[in-house]
């Protein structure tokens, strides 16, 4: 589907609200999906694809009318990762919230975290080397426009490379320092018990799912060192104060 900049692009309860016609449906699922997410990179002009299969899904109370002061919808997914990595999202999002408040949690299972290099290389222009991941968990708390929350990342033995261009051709001088420079002053290469945080400013011409990676790779990004969301959330903060 062409990308249309600008355009809105709503959360589910608002899209739901968009049905043209009375819908109230207790449970919907779906066992043993197969689903491809497909990412254009605004910096490399490239695409990133992760394959997201064996998945089930459970959505609860979905409707578009008569709705109870605490109505909610549920959403609860498990899946595996680039057929790797078995990961559980799960999501409560107000009806009634005129900001679409809700809430997420995401957990995924140990392993090599070379997997994601198929996303990561034609995304980010960056490789990992080396990597471990022992646990994976993140609550986030969001509304149609931000989000904020905690992370708990741990892994060991983390390395990174920088690509000058894929790794079609060879890395010069300045490419390399900045891969040294990274995993020697920027990466932690170990973390036991260091939490991240949280802080994503949606892109409201993204869709949903959008939302949702961004603020995973939001808490992921805080934990491995790679950004200061600590510093972010505190001028996101004082720029609200102004308003």
């Amino acid at each position: 589907v062409p990308f249309n900049p600008g355009i809105i692009k709503p959360l589910p309860t608002t899209l739901l609200k968009k049905i043209p016609f009375q819908l109230l449906i207790e449970n919907i699922e779906i066992d043993n999906g197969y689903a491809l997410y497909t990412e254009t990179s605004e910096k490399t002009k490239q695409e990133g694809v992760i394959p997201v299969t064996r998945m089930n899904i459970r959505l609860k109370n979905v409707k578009n009318f008569n709705f109870s002061p605490t109505d909610t919808l549920l959403i609860d997914a498990i899946a595996y990762l680039l057929d790797s990595a078995f990961a559980h999202l799960n999501i409560k999002e107000s009806y009634n919230d005129p900001k679409n408040g809700f809430l997420l949690r995401f957990q995924m299972s140990p392993g090599n975290l070379s997997i994601i290099n198929p996303v990561l290389i034609p995304l980010a222009l960056v490789k990992l080397e080396s990597g471990y991941l022992d646990t994976l968990s993140l609550f986030a708390s969001g509304t149609e426009t931000v989000a904020f929350g905690e992370s708990n990342l741990q892994y060991h033995d983390l390395k990174i490379k920088f690509l000058k261009d894929g790794e079609k051709t060879k890395n010069g001088f300045l490419i390399s320092l900045k891969t040294f420079l990274a995993n020697t002053f920027v990466i932690k290469k170990n973390n036991r018990s260091r939490k991240g945080r949280v802080f994503f400013i949606r892109n409201r011409d993204r869709s949903a799912i959008n939302y949702y990676v961004k603020i995973v790779g939001s808490g992921v990004a805080s934990s491995v060192g790679a950004k200061n969301n600590k510093k972010l959330i505190k001028k996101y903060q004082k720029e609200q104060q102004k308003k």
